[in-house]
């Protein structure tokens, strides 16, 4: 096994993307990355290679000397989706040095993309922001009129947040609630314009979110054009909860 070492420095809430490659010599590339305070540390591992896999795992600095050392630094969170699904982490970390690992899974070579990024508290809030990468963690295909998708997760420090896509088939109204809350989570419409699997500035805002304080529902209905794709987060506002979410596709007329 051979690692590739890969610099980051401070991570911040514009997200570092690289494109690379692991084969039979370089089986594992490690990113060695900082944050400044308690962030939201999100990764994206995405665009593998048809019938490859490879895993993510994400490692803090246990002894302080900002080298990745296998045995002593320890694991906070993995991620091993199989074949060449996307694997992702949204963990909430206190300031210091990380490492994230990309594994190899199978033999020979496969192309890969890693995106990472640490959305923070905003000024004079205590919430941390939601995340603002993409992963297809569950992709709900396409809705027509009449559709209703149910999912139930959870959500806080370990794993702040949940990304689900549809595609609608036609204009549609959409009526999307999140319901069983024990805590605060909020939840969010984007459509990724770019296809980037990236909230980039404005992209966030074009469209709708919920954001209702403590444990009340909270819901988005709107009317989106058919033919595109969106993607539905659910995201941590304080505490862990566990959440039902439902997204429902009616006629507009």
């Amino acid at each position: 096994m051979t690692t590739y070492n890969y610099s980051v420095g401070d991570l911040t809430d514009i997200p570092y993307s690289n494109s690379t490659y692991l084969d039979d010599f370089y089986t594992d590339d490690v990113y060695t990355f900082n944050i400044d305070g308690t962030s939201s540390i999100n990764l994206n591992l995405h665009n593998i290679t048809a019938g490859d896999d490879a895993d993510l795992y994400l490692y803090q600095d246990t002894n302080g000397n900002g080298v990745f050392d296998t045995g002593i630094d320890q694991q906070v969170q993995s991620s091993t989706s199989g074949s060449n699904s996307d694997d992702s982490i949204n963990y909430l970390g206190e300031a210091g040095t990380y490492f994230a690992q990309v594994h190899r899974y199978s033999s020979g070579s496969l192309d890969y993309e890693l995106d990472i990024s640490a959305t923070t508290d905003a000024p004079l809030d205590t919430q941390t922001q939601p995340p603002n990468l993409l992963p297809t963690e569950v992709d709900g295909g396409t809705l027509f009129h009449g559709d209703a998708l149910t999912y139930y997760g959870w959500v806080g420090d370990t794993d702040t947040a949940d990304v689900y896509q549809f595609t609608l088939d036609s204009y549609s109204n959409v009526d999307i609630t999140l319901t069983g809350l024990s805590n605060d989570a909020d939840i969010r419409l984007i459509q990724d314009s770019n296809n980037n699997d990236i909230v980039d500035a404005g992209e966030s805002q074009s469209l709708f979110a919920s954001n209702s304080g403590g444990i009340t529902d909270e819901n988005i209905s709107f009317s989106l054009h058919g033919g595109n794709t969106f993607y539905v987060q659910v995201y941590q506002y304080s505490g862990d909860t566990s959440y039902e979410l439902q997204v429902a596709a009616s006629s507009w007329i």
